[in-house]
Parts: C-alpha cells; sequence; structure tokens
C-alpha cells in the first residue's frame, strides 16, 4: 500500500482485494505523515502564492530566487538520495544548479545534476523528474527499458510530464 498526500487530497493506493476495514487501518496508522504532508503542501501554495503575486521589483525577486535555490539544494538532493535507495542504485553525485533548459540531467559517469526550479513543482513532478534521471543510471537513454523503469516508480509519469511543461511555460512567461 502506498499514500500520497497532493493538493487535490489524499491517495491511497492498495490492492483491489485487499479489505477496506485494512486500507482504514493503515491509513490511520499514518494519521501524523499525513498531517505532517499536508501542512508542508499548505506552505508550498503559500509560497507559490508569493512568487505569482510578486509586485516588489528585480531585489524582492532576487532575494525570493536565492530563498528557493536554498530550498532546493536543501530538499531536492535528500530526496534524490531517498528514491535512489528505493529503486537500487546509487548516483556518484547529485547537484542542484542554475540549468534554465533542462529540469535535470544525467551522464555517463553517474552524475545528476538538477535545476533549482524544479522546486516550483508539486512534490509528484519533482519525484518524477528525480526518478527520470536515477532511471538514467540503469539505461542511459530514453529506450522502451527506460521508460518501463520510469513507470515502475511513477506510473502517471505522463500525468507529470505535462505538468512540467505547463510549468516551464509560466516561468518562461515571469522570467524565471
Amino acid at each position: 500500500m502506498s499514500l500520497r498526500v497532493t493538493e487535490e487530497g489524499l491517495v491511497v493506493r492498495a490492492p483491489l482485494r485487499l479489505p477496506a476495514a485494512e486500507i482504514d487501518r493503515f491509513v490511520a496508522s499514518k494519521e501524523r505523515w499525513i498531517a505532517a504532508r499536508a501542512s508542508e503542501i499548505e506552505a508550498l501554495r503559500k509560497e507559490r502564492a508569493a512568487f505569482e503575486g510578486m509586485l516588489g521589483g528585480a531585489e524582492a525577486h532576487a532575494r525570493f530566487a536565492e530563498e528557493c535555490k536554498a530550498r532546493a539544494k536543501r530538499e531536492i538532493p535528500a530526496r534524490a538520495w531517498a528514491l535512489a535507495a528505493a529503486m537500487g542504485v546509487r548516483p556518484v553525485s547529485v547537484r542542484v544548479g542554475s540549468a534554465r533548459t533542462r529540469w535535470g540531467s544525467c551522464n555517463a559517469k553517474g552524475c545528476i545534476n538538477f535545476s533549482w526550479r524544479i522546486i516550483f513543482a508539486d512534490r509528484d513532478t519533482i519525484d518524477y523528474v528525480i526518478i527520470h534521471e536515477l532511471a538514467h543510471l540503469k539505461h542511459l537513454n530514453h529506450s522502451k527499458a527506460f521508460w518501463g523503469v520510469v513507470a515502475r516508480y511513477m506510473p502517471d509519469y505522463g500525468v507529470q510530464r505535462a505538468k512540467l511543461r505547463e510549468l516551464h511555460r509560466r516561468l518562461q512567461r515571469e522570467n524565471w
């Protein structure tokens, strides 16, 4: 079973034949985690509101960008290492930089890089970008086998790709 808290609400994944009472017990046992995640999402909503409604000029824009970069450098590598462990892969390094044209990259040496700008995405979309790059540690291409690895860990990766395209357009409009 798995739980995911999204901006739309709680998503519970469980085997079809699992009794509802067992699912309810599982959800109840994760109540603290669910509340903490909901709190994170609320904080992210507030950050996005500040981002979307920023009217303070270049100085405020630069200050906000620095805060976002610092947050990305704290959160993205930690999440990448956790997902790497779950996927059974081990990158040589995980870094966050300032790339504008790519969300992430993986080289043949196993070094993974992410753009700090993915911090503006929701958690599932960030996870997709991370999973995508980690999958390159198994297949350094975009073959059917590569996409099979991505789908194994992010079955709705097509939805996440669409969200990234929209985020990219928004960031371009806002000059990020």
